[in-house]
């Protein structure tokens, strides 16, 4: 498949601004160490090829382990996420795939016990920017 579009000569503004909202991300100290398990188990669920190579490349290059990437398709029977990661997992697929189910009230109050109430707001909208990416780059038809 060829490249549909390249955003940034497409529409160098609208980019820009999509380039400040991740940087503002970048800002939220508290999402760091789960911020690499954000992107890689959203494009592993969208199937964004792309951010997969990108984001994984990036996490090795910053302290996360092959053995814990290999291992976030089974995150779930996996030993080697904490408590809080898994949790930060399970908003990542639920809030992914959004509209394949109902909202789950009890991740959000599961996820209420162990962040704040703008942490949880923060970590929708980090879960968030990386799906608008995939989407993104998938409709674009970089590979």
């Amino acid at each position: 498949m060829k490249q549909r579009y390249n955003l940034p000569d497409t529409d160098p503004d609208g980019f820009n601004e999509l380039l400040k909202l991740e940087t503002f991300m970048e800002k939220i100290e508290w999402i760091a160490p789960y911020k690499y398990l954000i992107k890689i188990r959203a494009s592993q669920l969208n199937k964004c090829a792309y951010c997969l190579n990108m984001h994984s490349k990036e996490a090795l290059e910053n302290g996360e382990t092959a053995n814990r990437i290999i291992l976030l398709n089974a995150w779930k029977e996996a030993t080697v996420f904490g408590e809080k990661e898994k949790i930060v997992l399970e908003f990542t697929e639920h809030f992914t795939l959004v509209s394949q189910a109902e909202f789950n009230e009890g991740l959000f109050q599961q996820a209420s016990d162990h962040f704040d109430n703008k942490q949880v707001a923060q970590l929708v909208m980090a879960i968030g920017m990386i799906n608008l990416w995939n989407r993104i780059v998938i409709c674009s038809g970089i590979k």
